[in-house]
């Protein structure tokens, strides 16, 4: 169905409270969605006047969220369609404070919303900070279910500050979910550094590698191999590739037949030993191993994998991606969560847009 038969303008900012945008929306429709939202940080944010981004201003205080004469309307809702949420948001009330559940209330009508709009193939990213992070996980696990959570994604956002009375606070929390079944997930890579081409010090005709060692305590099979065998050592046969980037780089570029023409994990030990890609003691003078090693190629991917720690992007304090916006966050990391989560054409929405970083890098 086209878009706008759909009500979903494309590239649009809608602006009033996403619960009002989202309502008008039909539910299974949206690909994939980033919130950055208020963390309940009990501040108030104003961009300086003579900025790019002045007049914008956000309460994150206990007012803004009671100011809402619909909060014990809001949690009504939540009983009837979640009672165990409801109850867990009464808790919070007397665990924490009321401040935190009803920042809370107003966070679940909306994430819940989110729910609705987003596709059983869809991906969800909730950017928070340790404020609230611990009860948001716990909200999102009601409403997208626990199994669907998929990482907490720690994001640096600036250098390490002198702390006097606790351990500095400098980091942000990205929580991943799944909204059911088989979502796209793609690893991003970075370039890598000297210090990592330097973990790949020889050279063949397929590329620069380093040896891995295929035999350990912890392997999966045994028997002997042109005279070597693990046991005698204590060990077994680990790591020959069989599926994923190793097996795929060794299909296109070294056995058009690999694994799919060599059934057993001895069959692809010896054709793989054939090519070169598995050495034996002995055959790589250069090697005073006693034990056997695959060739661990570099270019197998593309790059160094992004993990769930991102250290390397720094927050926007200045230069012309600066917007003066209070709680801006850098297209840079935007770009890597976005590519992470959707494949082109894939209809992206961030309900909490602010100074648009996840628009820009979409």
């Amino acid at each position: 169905m086209d878009y706008r038969q759909q009500n979903i303008p494309r590239r649009k900012v809608l602006a009033g409270d996403c619960l009002d945008r989202m309502q008008e929306l039909p539910s299974d429709c949206i690909d994939a969605i980033y919130l950055d939202p208020p963390f309940n940080s009990n501040r108030k944010y104003q961009a300086p006047v003579g900025t790019p981004s002045e007049g914008a201003e956000f309460s994150d205080r206990h007012e803004a969220w009671v100011q809402h004469k619909e909060t014990e309307q809001w949690h009504g809702w939540i009983a009837e369609v979640d009672p165990d949420l409801y109850k867990y948001l009464i808790l919070v009330g007397k665990m924490h404070s009321a401040r935190m559940r009803d920042y809370l209330i107003y966070m679940a009508v909306r994430i819940l919303e989110m729910k609705r709009v987003l596709k059983p193939t869809g991906n969800i990213m909730l950017h928070c900070d340790d404020t609230a992070s611990s009860y948001l996980r716990t909200v999102m696990d009601a409403i997208f279910g626990q199994g669907n959570f998929q990482n907490q994604i720690i994001w640096r956002r600036s250098t390490d500050r002198v702390p006097r009375t606790k351990f500095s606070r400098n980091a942000d929390h990205i929580l991943f979910y799944r909204a059911s079944g088989k979502s796209p997930f793609n690893p991003v890579f970075m370039e890598r550094d000297e210090k990592q081409e330097r973990q790949y010090p020889k050279e063949d005709q397929y590329g620069r590698f380093a040896y891995a060692a295929i035999t350990k305590t912890w392997g999966t099979w045994t028997g002997a191999f042109k005279g070597y065998d693990p046991g005698v050592h204590g060990l077994k046969w680990v790591g020959i590739p069989t599926r994923g980037y190793r097996a795929e780089f060794i299909k296109a570029n070294i056995i058009p037949d690999y694994p799919e023409a060599y059934p057993t994990h001895m069959d692809k030990l010896a054709v793989l030993h054939k090519h070169g890609v598995v050495v034996m003691p002995g055959d790589d003078p250069s090697r005073k191993s006693p034990h056997p090693a695959l060739k661990s190629y570099r270019d197998v991917v593309p790059g160094s994998v992004i993990r769930s720690v991102i250290t390397h992007i720094p927050a926007v304090t200045n230069g012309k991606e600066y917007q003066n916006y209070p709680t801006q966050k850098p297209v840079a990391l935007l770009e890597i969560l976005l590519k992470a989560i959707t494949e082109p054409g894939q209809r992206f929405m961030d309900p909490f847009a602010g100074c648009a970083s996840s628009i820009v890098a979409a």
